[in-house]
């Protein structure tokens, strides 16, 4: 557990301030429920110079805690943190020169959104007063910082209660404000991973709105010079692809393991359960007897299963077939045409495997990524509604 402690805390500080509340929950959830030390531990703020004050800083955020039960690490990061903002606090009272101001803002900020995934009562208030005082500010970067915090701010409030609960306008603006943020020059690399994010968690709740954001998302980052940014591009032209898919009825057809061609003429009036996989894919291949055990359950009221391999050997892909006695049909392409260059890995957007489509009777696309007693429930009622 120490060697944990301090390999999470080295990555910590070694990171820039505003990209320290990942980080800190990643230790916080990381680290096991243990006694910790009485005292708590004590970050002296100095009555010094600009110049004192910033080396405090510094070296606070280099200290790192005694005690690695995860209680006494939260006692120290808040102690931590707070001795931060207070020690910001004299130092843009002291009106420094501008570098000085800068890095009192973005550590006042960067602690302070620490201090609310830690869970201090009065953060959140503080936090946003400052973000907004800095939204507009003339040095670009920290009001990008204080915008983006805003916007994730506003996020987690709204969502809360669950996604079923966030009013459609909240999540129109959410959107809109984060598609602003993208259009700017200079994108964050928080705001990139909420963005890549973001339209799949609404997907369930806002369909419509989940697409128009995974396409938007998609084209303002098209044009990066970042590789992380262009993956992200990529990632969201092809989570746009999956939710156009609840737009229209589902069709598909291609070449069979074993030989003959899949023809979704024997498929309609059923449930279908679309699975893309491959045997090289672990969780996969560990699906195969739960999907097994659905396929036997519900055969007999008009459930099928189709799947997809995207593995590029097909002698190695039937006998697996083979050995596993897979009931459902299979369908693989020519080695040209395997892995994600799959002709229906393109057309329904699959960039990663397992990558699962739930349709019902009618055609239409219901459910993306299920699996397990989810799947399960899911299939019955469908079933059920005939």
């Amino acid at each position: 557990m120490p060697e944990l402690a301090w390999r999470l805390m080295s990555r910590l500080h070694r990171h820039p301030p505003w990209l320290l509340t990942p980080l800190v929950g990643g230790l916080i959830v990381s680290l096991a429920a243990a006694s910790f030390a009485d005292e708590p531990p004590t970050f002296d703020v100095p009555a010094g110079s600009v110049t004192q004050l910033l080396e405090f800083i510094k070296a606070s955020k280099a200290r790192r805690p005694d005690n690695t039960a995860r209680d006494a690490v939260v006692r120290f990061l808040t102690a931590q943190q707070r001795a931060i903002v207070a020690a910001s606090d004299k130092i843009l009272a002291a009106r420094p020169d501008a570098a000085s101001e800068l890095a009192a803002h973005e550590e006042r900020l960067a602690a302070l959104w620490t201090l609310i995934t830690l869970g201090a009562p009065d953060a959140q208030a503080k936090a946003v007063r400052a973000a907004e005082a800095l939204q507009n500010d003339a040095r670009t970067s920290l009001a990008r910082r204080a915008q983006f915090f805003l916007i994730w701010n506003r996020w987690q409030q709204a969502t809360s209660a669950g996604m079923n609960k966030l009013p459609n306008r909240e999540a129109i603006e959410i959107v809109a404000a984060v598609q602003r943020q993208l259009e700017t020059p200079g994108v964050d690399e928080l705001l990139v991973t909420l963005a890549s994010t973001l339209p799949e968690k609404l997907e369930r709740s806002h369909p419509q709105l989940a697409r128009q954001a995974a396409s938007g998302f998609s084209e303002a980052l098209a044009g990066g010079d970042d590789p992380r940014t262009r993956r992200t591009s990529t990632h969201l032209a092809d989570v746009a692809k999956r939710l156009q898919l609840f737009e229209r009825r589902i069709e598909l057809e291609g070449p069979l393991v074993g030989g003959g061609t899949l023809d979704w003429a024997d498929f309609r009036g059923n449930v279908v359960f679309i699975d893309f996989w491959a045997t090289w894919c672990e969780p996969c291949v560990a699906e195969i007897p739960h999907m097994t055990a659905a396929y036997e359950k519900f055969r007999d009221r008009g459930f099928r299963v189709i799947g997809i391999s995207l593995d590029d050997d097909t002698a190695k892909l039937a006998e697996f077939v083979n050995e596993r006695e897979i009931p459902w049909p299979v369908v693989n392409q020519p080695a040209a045409t395997a892995g994600m260059r799959h002709p229906l890995a393109i057309e329904f957007g699959v960039d990663a495997v397992p990558r699962t489509f739930l349709i019902d009777r009618q055609g239409k696309l219901v459910r993306l990524d299920l699996h397990g007693a989810e799947l399960l429930r899911e299939i019955e009622v469908l079933l059920k509604e005939g």
